[in-house]
């Protein structure tokens, strides 16, 4: 999973192996897999808090894109979530990164707010969310 987060983001955006292990041990924390070929081709990371699911990331080869499966694991994810009391979910997303936003977008999340400096200096997210 790490080697794919490192190959689907750049310095900085990318999460370290702590950091995934992190969120993996978080007593609310669930995630998906999904392999083809014996590789794992992409994974969806989050957490509950109160009644908001946070998806940590969600993360897709690139030989795999456009194949449904960021949308499938995504929805597992959250049916998941939902099905333990989530009332909505939110995510932080690049605000150069347009391809992701459309994505979201297309799945229903809106844009609620600019989050400066998310990713470090002059490095800014868009809060994404989403009624569940």
């Amino acid at each position: 999973m790490y080697l794919l987060d490192q190959a689907c983001f750049e310095p900085g955006i990318a999460y370290s192996r702590a950091e995934l292990r992190r969120f993996l041990r978080l007593p609310a924390a669930d995630g998906v897999v999904c392999e083809r070929d014996g590789a794992i081709a992409g994974f969806a990371i989050g957490y509950l808090s109160d009644r908001t699911a946070h998806i940590v990331t969600l993360d897709v080869a690139a030989d795999h894109r456009r194949e449904g499966i960021g949308k499938s694991l995504l929805g597992e994810l959250l049916r998941r979530f939902a099905k333990t009391g989530a009332r909505e979910a939110r995510l932080e997303v690049a605000v150069e990164n347009s391809g992701a936003i459309a994505f979201y977008e297309g799945l229903g999340f809106r844009r609620r707010r600019r989050i400066p400096d998310y990713y470090g200096s002059g490095r800014h997210a868009f809060e994404m969310g989403k009624e569940l």
